[in-house]
């Protein structure tokens, strides 16, 4: 958009899975000690943070719901993280965004050169640290978004 009060010309709304998502961000906000020595510390110090991130679910719908009501004349798309981070469909969901906000473009570009794939299996951090069950509840506090 151009100047501070122009409506959008379109809205883009990126989503990654909530569970790595809020796990991620709720470890990284909530503590002073940057240490990444792997996944075994890492879920050490998130197993006492896995209730809080169900209390985060519903914010992180607020976030989404924002996005899907506001300036409703904008068109507007959904990328997920978990796509964009694949080499495999790197290319195609490039492609869909460009051709969504009409823009041209003719270079090419090696993905699998440019895109650093989690060491994990994307969607899985929360249920690895918290349990299937706590998965379960957060699945359900954030279908909605997630589903679309």
């Amino acid at each position: 958009t151009s100047g501070s009060n122009a409506e959008p010309t379109h809205i883009v709304r990126l989503v990654r899975n909530p569970g790595d998502n809020l796990l991620r961000n709720t470890v990284r906000w909530g503590t002073k000690e940057k240490t990444n020595k792997g996944f075994e510390e890492f879920s050490q110090r998130a197993r006492s943070r896995c209730t809080s991130v169900l209390s985060a679910a519903r914010a992180w719908n607020d976030f989404h719901d924002f996005w899907d009501t506001t300036h409703p004349l904008a068109p507007r798309m959904v990328l997920y993280y978990e796509r964009i981070s694949d080499p495999r469909a790197a290319s195609s969901e490039t492609n869909r965004f460009t051709n969504f906000v009409q823009e041209q473009h003719d270079y090419v570009i090696n993905y699998t050169q440019v895109i650093r794939q989690p060491s994990y299996p994307q969607g899985s951090i929360y249920a690895r640290v918290c349990g299937v069950e706590m998965a379960r509840k957060l699945h359900k506090i954030t279908e909605r978004v997630t589903a679309s």
